[in-house]
């Protein structure tokens, strides 16, 4: 279509229906969403001020005494087993306000066993939670802004993200733009940062792959620190970075390079993500006992167990995997499941997993060279072994001493192997529904949109 002057009319590109979408509808949600009802808020918050003031062990920490009774209040307002909807009172959203920080009344705030993740996790609001708090913001404010930042940093690394890879770029914004995605990135929670530091991770390989030139020493500096954040970020990501096997050699300036490249990815991060797991055994987690939903949880006893009866163990992996609705309900979670949790209502499910689907089989399959079939072998093997791992964690976390399956999984860990599992999904040779997959974003992004602050509104207003 030809304007004024005869200019051409461009559509934008999926990145920027991306951070259109999600930008506003996220910033819509930090005020939406009541404070410490967004899923886990409350471990997570408490391990991030912790972290802020002084602790970076999963220790007890001296807090400002206003941010400790926030906690609290929510803990109690939005105990494990809360039912929606996540409401509070006129009274108790002034309660909320006029809440001090209390720094002149120090309180000690105990390590919560549900949130004990490096504090690399939480480093986009760290140093927000330190700035308000040196200013004297109450502790509502200091929380406020703490999702800001965490929602910012998601925003920025997933435009990135989607801006740098060669492909599929329609189907990585989709992704970006499911609804538990952009309720995510507006709660205080650790997982917007990892899943948009896997993203962005993901997409700098796959730039690699792809290239038709040597890539800068910036460009590698770039795969080499996201790998290692990741790796820090959530240790059960841990096995991503060996993604970059997959760059060809001639994308290096010599073979020293690609020696030197590759192992500062996968090495340090590796051997810091298990010293992290080992340090939170022998100090979190040693003769620890405690009561999640799903019953007693003793870490010790359950580690035992493992090392004792392998076998044992596998087959309670499998059974969980292939004997209950492990499958489907990851898939519906992705969808459309977020926060205590929340699920939208069927109709809305059908319309984003149908759009999605449409949207999918829109773009034209690859021409796979022998690098990106070497990519789509290790995302594979890659990701059955992350489900295992993350499997595992939770076993010995959250499932109850002598479960039969593990308890706790969630379709959103799927998420941080997103675009890995995008490049993994076949195609048509050439695109269904008109070949054009820009042209469904929109539509998609409208109507997840739509759902999530439909349903947001309903359970948090």
């Amino acid at each position: 279509m030809s304007g004024a002057g005869g200019s051409r009319f461009r559509r934008p590109g999926p990145e920027w229906v991306f951070l259109l979408v999600a930008g506003l509808t996220g910033l819509a949600l930090i005020f939406l969403i009541t404070p410490l009802a967004g899923g886990n808020e409350v471990p997570n918050f408490q391990r991030a001020v912790g972290i802020a003031n002084g602790e970076w062990r999963v220790r007890p920490v001296m807090v400002p005494g206003g941010v400790a009774d926030f906690l609290d209040a929510g803990a109690a307002r939005f105990s494990e087993g809360a039912k929606p909807p996540y409401r509070l009172s006129v009274d108790e959203w002034q309660r909320l306000r006029d809440q001090p920080l209390g720094a002149d009344r120090p309180k000690l705030l105990e390590p919560n066993a549900i949130a004990v993740l490096h504090p690399v996790a939480y480093l986009p609001q760290i140093p927000v939670i330190a700035a308000a708090q040196a200013m004297g913001a109450n502790p509502l404010g200091i929380f406020l802004a703490g999702r800001l930042a965490g929602l910012l940093a998601a925003l920025g690394l997933t435009f990135a993200a989607i801006r740098i890879v060669p492909f599929h770029k329609a189907s990585l914004a989709a992704l970006a733009l499911l609804p538990p995605m952009v309720f995510q990135r507006s709660t205080f929670d650790a997982d917007q940062f990892n899943t948009a530091l896997a993203l962005f991770f993901t997409a700098s390989v796959l730039r690699a792959i792809a290239a038709d030139r040597k890539f800068s020493g910036r460009d590698l500096s770039l795969i080499v620190g996201s790998a290692f954040l990741l790796a820090q970020a959530k240790s059960a990501y841990l096995l991503m970075p060996l993604l970059v096997l997959a760059i060809p050699a001639e994308r290096f300036a010599s073979a020293g390079q690609r020696r030197v490249v590759t192992t500062l990815a996968t090495l340090p991060g590796a051997l810091l993500s298990i010293g992290w797991m080992l340090l939170l055994k022998l100090q979190a987690f040693s003769a620890a006992r405690y009561e999640t939903w799903s019953g007693m949880v003793e870490p010790d006893r359950q580690l035992a167990m493992i090392l004792h009866a392998p076998l044992g163990y596998a087959a309670t992996l499998l059974r969980t995997i292939f004997t209950t609705d492990f499958i489907p309900r990851s898939i519906l979670e992705m969808a459309g499941t977020f926060g205590p949790p929340v699920t939208m209502q069927p109709l809305w499910l059908v319309a984003v997993l149908v759009l999605a689907v449409v949207l999918l089989l829109s773009e034209r399959a690859l021409d796979h060279s022998p690098a990106l079939r070497r990519f789509r072998q290790m995302s594979a093997g890659i990701a059955v072994l992350t489900v295992a791992l993350i499997l595992s964690l939770l076993y010995l976390q959250w499932t109850r001493v002598g479960g039969p399956v593990v308890d706790g999984w969630s379709g959103r860990y799927l998420f941080p192997l997103g675009l890995a599992l995008l490049v993994l999904c076949p195609r048509p040779k050439a695109g269904l529904f008109g070949g054009r997959p820009e042209r469904w974003l929109g539509v998609f992004a409208a109507i997840c949109a739509l759902s999530l602050m439909v349903t947001v509104v309903a359970t948090y207003r």
